[in-house]
């Protein structure tokens, strides 16, 4: 259950390749080059891009011949895994990840990793989503502005965003993808959902809806799923560096200066500043809202407000609003912090994940930041084969996904523990203990820790 630092000795996956590509653009032999929008890594030769992506739309034509409702997802070959993911007709994005290299003729177990092709999907659906949130539908832009346009946007997107993608530490939070929310009181959910009202009123028509989080924990959010879980991502992964090519629409990774968790301030912009900030602009509600980011940190709160286009730009707005959240939310983010530091921790005893597709509810005893897990104790790291554990979770959520009858699954691990597994409806939980001898002590545990901890959200 741990995302770890990953031994040099160990061979793990690799992107290889990524690309996009429209069949529908060129017919013609002589110009298939046209329908390659994008391509990465961007210094490899042009056959050698017209061969992949050939291949690729290829591959989608075949298995088309075989169902149109369900199309092509993964390709395995001896070097490689392929995902394909087809967000909009007739774009399709490609994502090929280099398995661990097999040396013949070696005696002694290889250390391999080799992913669920369903993690390397997520992660490909997720970048999706990622670049749609920020840059509105791809059929939008060719038909509104140009295909050249579509290519630019692409590059200033997945330029910035693909190099930072880590394939050699995607484990199964990857493929749930699920959103960490924040345990508080009513009184304390109450009085932040009265405080964004208060902001919506003020700022009427002008600030269109908000997301909270404290400690990097969903509080509160007033848009769907799919945006819930982008600007958490954004939040979140707040420390890395923003793409400087000029035009690129890629602030998803990136806030303007340095904060720590005591700052009070703007994120996107410096309000305090002359010079008009550039806007973070996004596509919200299924790219059908165009709507301007501002986030605010008030310690460790992040507050994402949601505004008219342009008014990410307008300092004066931006001074406003600054001075409405201060005189509101001081005592209100202040409780919230005291309840959270009342709240007694189930991390300090138990290993575990429990996820709720419905929702997207993700809860962990592992502390976890974006995709940054904080390892457990040294004892815990000693008894317990970390990798031969992250293996046997991902093999058990794929399981729980290919067969709606299982329920439950128990796991011995190398070092005599056992992980447990258990679904229930959209609910699955799973569990790693590393003191318990026998499968009867384990299911015993099980019961106990669902009744105490999940009596009210987890059914047996």
């Amino acid at each position: 259950l741990f995302n770890f630092t990953v031994n040099f000795s160990m061979q793990t996956p690799r992107l290889a390749k990524f690309f996009v590509f429209n069949s529908t653009i060129s017919k013609k032999e002589e110009t298939s080059h046209e329908n390659i929008l994008y391509y990465y890594p961007p210094n490899t030769t042009l056959d050698r891009q017209c061969i992949d992506v050939g291949l690729g739309g290829a591959l989608v034509g075949f298995a088309g011949n075989f169902s149109t409702d369900l199309p092509i997802e993964v390709m395995h070959t001896e070097k490689h895994q392929q995902v394909f993911h087809q967000p909009e007709e007739e774009f399709w994005f490609v994502l090929v990840a280099s398995k661990p290299k097999r040396e013949s003729g070696k005696k002694e177990k290889e250390n391999l990793r080799e992913l669920d092709h369903r993690i390397l999907l997520a992660i490909l659906q997720k970048a999706v989503r990622m670049y749609k949130w920020t840059n509105g539908n791809l059929i939008d832009t060719m038909q509104q502005e140009s295909v050249q346009k579509v290519r630019d946007k692409l590059a200033g997107f997945f330029n910035v965003f693909l190099p930072l993608l880590t394939l050699e530490s995607a484990d199964v939070f990857d493929a749930l993808d699920g959103i960490q929310f924040l345990p508080v009181d009513r009184v304390s959910f109450l009085n932040m959902q009265s405080f964004v009202n208060k902001v919506e009123a003020r700022f009427l028509d002008e600030v269109l809806g908000a997301t909270i989080l404290v400690d990097d924990l969903l509080l509160y959010s007033g848009v769907n799923q799919n945006d819930t879980r982008c600007v958490c991502s954004f939040i979140t992964k707040r420390q890395t560096k923003r793409g400087k090519d000029k035009g690129d629409n890629v602030t998803h990774l990136a806030f303007e200066g340095t904060v720590t968790p005591e700052s009070t301030c703007f994120l996107t912009c410096d309000s305090r500043a002359s010079k008009r900030p550039e806007p973070i602009t996004l596509f919200i509600e299924d790219c059908t809202k165009e709507v301007n980011l501002i986030v605010w940190q008030h310690q460790r709160a992040s507050m994402a407000f949601y505004v008219k286009p342009d008014l990410g730009r307008d300092l004066d707005f931006h001074a406003k609003l600054e001075a409405f959240i201060k005189d509101e939310v001081g005592g209100i983010v202040q409780s919230i912090f005291d309840n959270i530091a009342r709240v007694t921790q189930l991390e300090e005893t138990n290993k575990y994940i429990y996820f709720n597709h419905m929702n997207l509810a993700l809860k962990t005893s592992l502390k976890k930041r974006g995709h940054l897990i904080t390892p457990p104790t040294q004892n815990a790291v000693s008894s317990t084969d970390i990798l031969d554990v992250m293996t046997f979770v991902e093999s058990m959520h794929s399981d729980f996904e290919n067969n709606p009858d299982c329920k439950e699954m128990f796991q011995k691990t190398k070092k005599d523990g056992w992980l447990a597994g258990r679904k229930s409806g959209n609910r699955e939980f799973f569990a790693l203990f590393d003191n318990k001898p026998t499968i009867v002590e384990v299911n015993e545990e099980m019961r106990k820790i669902s009744q105490t901890f999940f009596n009210n959200i987890f059914v047996d």
